[in-house]
């Protein structure tokens, strides 16, 4: 542990260890999230119809 991240909020430093993982499972997020938008507007869609 450096000087630097004695200063950084708890559990902050285990983000930055984990920040290329991070970024996959925000993709991944973003992508379901897509899809459910997806799907509600194909259903409202439906539904107009």
């Amino acid at each position: 542990m450096s000087i630097f991240e004695e200063d950084l909020p708890p559990g902050q430093e285990i983000l930055q260890q984990s920040a290329p993982r991070r970024g996959s499972l925000i993709e991944e997020l973003l992508a379901a999230i897509a899809d459910e938008l997806h799907q509600i507007n194909q259903h409202i869609e439906d539904r107009n119809l």
